[in-house]
């Protein structure tokens, strides 16, 4: 039985997986396999019409998805069906060589659509949204970014209210800016402000280029037309004048500038967006705890501790020493914060437990927050 794709259904993207060519043609799959067997068998003529590409272009990105790990494998029953065995977010993680796809969100299939006809959205009361995924993409991972950011930025404000006197008072940071008002609000009229209260917030478009892979032009492009302000920081004078120093001395730019005997420094833009983020903190552990078990092996580990109890070169030929693993780990895969804590823990625990090892990640992760309080009170 062929089975059909419902417009009204929603699905979740990921940023450094949605940005492929073949991404919308994986999620429509996955959208349309409710059951989750992970077998679709689809209309071909359908799934042109709806993405609105050739024939070429489905088999091409077939091709590409299968290498990506997106679809195991496809088979055409007859002239008009073709069945199709999808891949897993995990298999698409390994072969890109990511250990986490970031952003996250939740949207209606139609919005997978290029360029949706008019009259078969108009009778089913739906209006049309010629936004792509790739431009869609960007948007997410900046909300992304800058909300990360902003809970940094309370983080750093909490730690600073630790020091002073009234500590038992709760305390909910500052965040308005030079006009009063909250930085949610951001208002189209006014492109930029001046702040001497706001805190560091915020994502520059080299930042996002980077972290999905494409330049700050392409970020700056797809983000045309989103509602933004630009806030300067107040900075220090003495720190002010000594780097406008160093600047003229070796004739690099400098983002400090003086205006009204204050000095300001460029900070990045705020954008005014709005997305439901899904946090899919137990499906990343997982996933990286799949990663620590395949490229270091419990055997690697022992192996570490016990090398100088056995002397033949023969026998630890076939080992590798734990530097030589972690080096081949950054080799591989783009290694986050959250993966620097992570390694420890699995070097300590040399269990194959994923229970086990989330409850001592939990811990840690408590433990360094309770560390970082006592400090800030000790100062």
């Amino acid at each position: 039985m062929v089975n059909r794709i419902s417009v009204r259904a929603s699905l979740k993207i990921h940023g450094k997986i949605a940005r492929k060519n073949w991404a919308r043609l994986w999620y429509i799959c996955r959208a349309i396999d409710k059951q989750g067997s992970g077998r679709v068998k689809i209309l071909v003529s359908k799934i042109l019409t709806v993405l609105k590409i050739s024939r070429a272009t489905f088999y091409r990105w077939l091709k590409e998805g299968k290498a990506a790990g997106a679809f195991q494998c496809y088979k055409r029953i007859d002239k008009h069906i073709q069945l199709i065995q999808l891949g897993s977010k995990v298999a698409v993680c390994k072969k890109l060589g990511i250990t986490d796809w970031d952003s996250t969100t939740e949207i209606p299939i139609w919005k997978l659509f290029n360029n949706p006809e008019l009259s078969l959205w108009k009778s089913m009361g739906i209006k049309p949204n010629r936004v792509k995924l790739r431009k869609l993409v960007t948007s997410l991972q900046t909300y992304w970014m800058q909300q990360r950011s902003i809970e940094a930025a309370k983080e750093a404000e909490r730690k600073k209210h630790r020091n002073k006197k009234n500590r038992r008072k709760n305390y909910v940071p500052d965040f308005s800016g030079a006009d009063g008002e909250p930085t949610s609000q951001l208002s189209a009229a006014q492109s930029y402000r001046f702040s001497r209260k706001h805190l560091p917030t915020g994502c520059s478009q080299k930042g996002i280029g980077k972290s999905l892979g494409v330049s700050d032009r392409t970020a700056r492009r797809h983000l045309e037309g989103t509602e933004r302000v630009q806030i300067f920081y107040k900075e220090e004078a003495y720190q002010a004048q000594a780097e406008l120093f160093y600047a003229r001395e070796t004739g690099a730019k400098s983002p400090v500038f003086k205006r009204n005997g204050e000095y300001y420094r460029y900070g990045p833009n705020l954008y005014n967006l709005n997305f439901k983020l899904c946090s899919e903190f137990t499906q990343r552990l997982k996933y990286k705890f799949q990663l620590l078990l395949e490229e270091i092996p419990l055997t690697a580990i022992h192996w570490e501790e016990n090398k100088y109890k056995f002397c033949s070169p023969m026998f630890c030929s076939g080992y590798m020493t734990k530097h030589e693993i972690l080096e081949k780990l950054e080799e591989k895969y783009e290694l986050d914060s959250l993966d620097q804590i992570l390694i420890p823990i699995y070097w300590e625990l040399k269990t194959r437990s994923f229970e086990k090892f989330r409850i001592a990640v939990r811990k840690e992760l408590r433990r360094l927050r309770t560390e970082e309080y006592r400090r800030a009170r000790s100062a």
